[in-house]
């Protein structure tokens, strides 16, 4: 089974922090200590965001705590971001020019494959070949810098500008700062079957075209229960036995309890590793255990090179790039994420 590692959002957490229901601050030009209107600012991963005053002003009201980094992106200015943004209240950022200068671009000999099946691939490689991936479009396609390195067999892709994604089956317009992607093969081939893996990661931010329509929020809750954050949720909350998630461990079924401790912190819970999980080595990297789990007949696997990690309320964990899945979940991509703060009709919190 290939294992797929892929990173869709950034994020940094302290469990222990306290936070405000409210991040304000205000943004200002680091040369001139002058205030800038229009700036996006957003908690990166959700449909939190807002834009600055002619002030330069900004305030974002949140429900509870999300496991996310808040970002503050102009098209002139360095995108800053910022961890544990529930740290602190209020804010003041200075925004830097950034160097406006063109990269000079050189292609050496002939392009390996035409740019429109390197798209083609990339799009199935980060939308996902699922309905939901498919439904998606992305309206700035030529913003997209492509490129096949020959000696590690890899495509790689990048954007200057923020990618524009319109989901049709889940009614979000995305807005997705791709920040790097490569697809790994076996050989000088964009052959799926040769595919070793696939790693992307970048900042995004989700505007909900259709809030109320009921076909799309039936669609909504199918997606988030074939999600990792719903596996994740019901496994700090204790409740996979009503989820319908069952969890394996060395190839046998196993109670929660005797693979995971769970502890409840201020803004979500703290889940550790039981000491006899399978170990083994990853990329030079310890991996601290291994288990499966099923959910509606379908198998995914998770790799831990990390013995414990935090999952906030809505399900999202940090040491993102320290849990590794495979199997089921593994082909879910852009294409089916929801936002950070998504959440099931009538849920509660830890």
């Amino acid at each position: 089974m290939r294992t797929l590692i892929v990173f869709l959002f950034i994020l940094f957490i302290s469990s222990a922090s306290l936070y405000s229901q409210a991040i304000s601050g205000t943004v200002c030009e680091k040369r001139t200590n002058r205030s800038v209107p229009g700036v996006n600012v957003y908690l990166d991963g959700t449909s939190i965001h807002t834009t600055t005053d002619a002030d330069g002003k900004f305030e974002l009201r949140v429900k509870r705590f999300i496991n996310t980094r808040l970002i503050i992106s102009h098209v002139i200015y360095e995108t800053v971001s910022i961890d544990e943004p529930f740290k602190n209240s209020s804010y003041t950022i200075f925004l830097k020019e950034k160097n406006l200068e063109l990269n000079e671009i050189v292609i050496k000999g002939k392009m390996l494959f035409p740019r429109k099946q390197m798209l083609e691939v990339f799009k199935a490689n980060f939308l996902g070949d699922t309905k939901e991936g498919r439904s998606c479009i992305i309206s700035n396609e030529d913003d997209i810098n492509l490129r096949y390195d020959a000696t590690t067999f890899t495509l790689l892709a990048s954007s200057e500008n923020p990618l524009i994604i319109k989901n049709q089956y889940l009614g979000y317009e995305i807005r997705f700062q791709l920040l790097h992607f490569d697809a790994e093969y076996k050989a000088k081939t964009l052959d799926n079957n040769a595919l070793i893996s696939t790693v992307f990661y970048g900042t995004s931010s989700f505007v909900d075209l259709k809030p109320d329509n009921a076909a799309i929020n039936k669609r909504r809750q199918d997606t988030y229960k074939r999600s990792t954050p719903y596996f994740m949720k019901n496994l700090a909350d204790g409740t996979c036995d009503k989820s319908g998630h069952k969890i394996y461990k060395k190839g046998f079924a196993a109670n929660p309890d005797d693979v995971f401790s769970i502890q409840d912190t201020l803004s979500g819970k703290m889940i550790r590793l039981a000491e006899d999980l399978e170990k083994s080595v990853y990329d030079n990297k310890p991996v601290y255990g291994k288990i499966a789990f099923l959910y509606n007949k379908n198998q995914s696997g998770i790799t831990f090179l990390t013995d414990s990690f935090f999952v906030d309320q809505y399900g999202n964990t940090s040491d993102v790039d320290k849990i590794m899945y495979s199997g089921y979940v593994s082909e879910q991509r852009l294409g089916n994420m929801l936002p950070l703060n998504y959440e099931l009709p009538g849920s509660s919190s830890h």
